[in-house]
């Protein structure tokens, strides 16, 4: 598996792919997919911050999408899972178009963050979708590394000293995490 592109937000779970790639002894693309939604200027920090850290083990390519993310906007500090309609499928569909980009003719492994606890609040987080997914890109391997794990043991994987460079809050108040939306409570105090 030499051809790596990571889909990534910046977040814990993209880390976690980060850092398992970099422990194998890969150099992936790191694809952040920018878009509009509320917590997109601190994933985009994450990600820079993330990305001057590992420089040496990957590459970053920054995307901007067009994506309707109304749904993400429950509220700041409101509890609930933020669910943009398709959003991995597009995701994987632009890694999918810009795979020969990167890597040309060769196969290619796109790695998604997706992990058990995921599953319950979005269907593209989960085995079927995945299944289904990897039935409609020829060339590329979807690879989920994550998904039976649970979030902490996912917080096992990262390098020292690199969580708190990631950024997994949906909703920011006043650039720092809201503390209330799934993803915050799923690793407060992991």
């Amino acid at each position: 598996m030499k051809n790596v592109i990571i889909l990534f937000s910046g977040g814990i779970d993209s880390l976690a792919l980060l850092c398992l790639a970099k422990k194998r002894g890969l150099h992936p693309v790191l694809l952040h997919i920018q878009y509009d939604h509320p917590a997109a200027e601190e994933e985009l920090k994450a990600v820079q911050s993330l990305h001057s850290k590992f420089a040496d083990c990957c590459n970053l390519y920054l995307h901007e999408a067009a994506i309707f993310s109304k749904a993400m906007k429950l509220g700041p500090g409101v509890k609930g899972s933020r669910e943009v309609p398709g959003r991995n499928l597009m995701f994987l569909s632009i890694a999918f178009n810009l795979s020969s980009y990167f890597f040309g003719d060769e196969y290619v492994y796109a790695w998604i963050g997706a992990s058990k606890d995921d599953q319950a609040d979005y269907f593209d987080c989960s085995t079927p979708f995945f299944h289904i997914i990897q039935l409609l890109l020829p060339s590329v391997s979807v690879y989920t590394p994550l998904i039976l794990r649970e979030k902490s043991e996912i917080l096992q994987m990262l390098d020292p000293g690199v969580r708190e460079l990631a950024w997994s809050c949906y909703e920011p108040i006043d650039g720092k995490q809201c503390g209330e939306c799934n993803s915050c409570q799923q690793y407060i105090g992991g």
